[in-house]
């Protein structure tokens, strides 16, 4: 894990996302919208839902393998 790198110096393009609790009027000061789906990671079905959209987005084994597994354990 590095501290904001120089995007030179960066080791990867991942990033590792905070919690921050502020004011719900702050929201309406914010320029950047996300385009994209947005998980609730401080919650443990928010933090299921991210890991599973990520992994089965990956295009590969893993996302074969987890389909497969999903499908047996929805019947």
């Amino acid at each position: 894990m590095v501290e904001k790198p120089r995007l030179e110096d960066a080791p990867s393009n991942l990033a590792i996302v905070g919690r921050f609790v502020l004011p719900h009027d702050i929201f309406g000061a914010l320029a950047y919208r996300f385009d994209g789906e947005h998980y609730d990671v401080g919650t443990p079905l928010g933090m299921l839902k991210a890991s599973i959209s990520a992994a089965l987005r990956r295009g590969d084994a893993i996302s074969d393998r987890l389909r497969e597994w999903l499908a047996a354990e929805v019947r």
